[in-house]
């Protein structure tokens, strides 16, 4: 996704007191669990230019993202007890864009959602269709929409630009209706090529 006039390319170096680590990388602890568990955060970073574009794309990403671990984790296979991916894509610090993955388990489900969490991941390369993308659209139009007659949103929202130099509050009903399902795709692959995916587990003590 190529910088414009309106994009923040940051330049500053990763800070470890502050920013998730970057690398492929699974951490494990153990503790003792009177209600056996996996609790797992999964941590996604990467650098991508902010600009009202991709802020909106990194929204749509993450509420499809979270659509599928809801259909394809807790539905389908019944592994988790909730699931969801927060995050977005911010102008501070060194990798500006992020997935932050948090969910309990049964442990003996661990490596199989792992694996299913990193396959959806790269689905979004390539496999996005119009249906859910259309559905974000219209979540986030309505969303945009009555923001606009809320002060606190017009102080966030003036807040941010002053500090990032970045308008992405007015416009941001066009920016949205104008997205594609590639422009998704291609925030996908562009962040997983980065291969920072870090991986937190706290699992049940024997």
């Amino acid at each position: 996704l190529p910088a414009d006039p309106g994009t923040v390319v940051t330049t500053v170096e990763w800070n470890p007191a502050i920013e998730i680590r970057t690398g492929r990388e699974k951490h494990v602890e153990t503790m003792k669990m009177e209600t056996p568990q996996t609790w797992a955060a999964i941590a996604v970073t990467g650098a991508i230019p902010y600009n009202i574009k991709n802020k909106n794309v990194a929204s749509a990403a993450t509420q499809i993202l979270t659509k599928r671990l809801l259909e394809n984790v807790r539905e389908k296979e019944s592994a988790v007890y909730s699931i969801f991916a927060q995050g977005g894509l911010d102008y501070e610090g060194a990798n500006t864009a992020n997935f932050i993955i948090p969910f309990p388990m049964k442990p003996e489900m661990t490596d199989k959602v792992l694996e299913i969490i990193e396959n959806e991941l790269q689905a979004m390369t390539n496999n996005i269709t119009a249906d859910e993308l259309k559905a974000v659209q219209e979540y986030l139009v309505k969303q945009y929409t009555e923001n606009k007659e809320v002060n606190n949103s017009w102080l966030s929202a003036m807040t941010d630009a002053a500090l990032s130099g970045i308008d992405t509050f007015n416009g941001n009903i066009e920016a949205v209706n104008a997205l594609t399902v590639a422009d998704v795709q291609n925030y996908m692959k562009q962040l997983l090529d980065q291969n920072n995916y870090q991986i937190v587990l706290l699992q049940p003590a024997e």
